[in-house]
């Protein structure tokens, strides 16, 4: 569930970086569309670093348990 959840991050990454690319090019004239796949690929990275915190912190209090 983690590894497709990092390959949808990393495919929503691609295609905002791939949306800015031509923006600057001038291939694509639409702002607002690129400054959305841009909003949504911050989200998206923000949002797979904080369960990535959670991941992190129930596995080292699981290694804090006593057996």
């Amino acid at each position: 569930m983690i590894k497709e959840s990092l390959d949808k991050t990393n495919e929503i990454q691609v295609q905002a970086d791939q949306a800015a690319k031509e923006l600057t090019a001038g291939r694509n004239k639409n702002i607002h569309e690129t400054m959305l796949m841009l909003e949504k690929a911050d989200m998206s990275f923000r949002l797979m670093m904080q369960v990535r915190n959670k991941v992190i912190d129930a596995y080292r209090e699981i290694m804090r348990m006593q057996v």
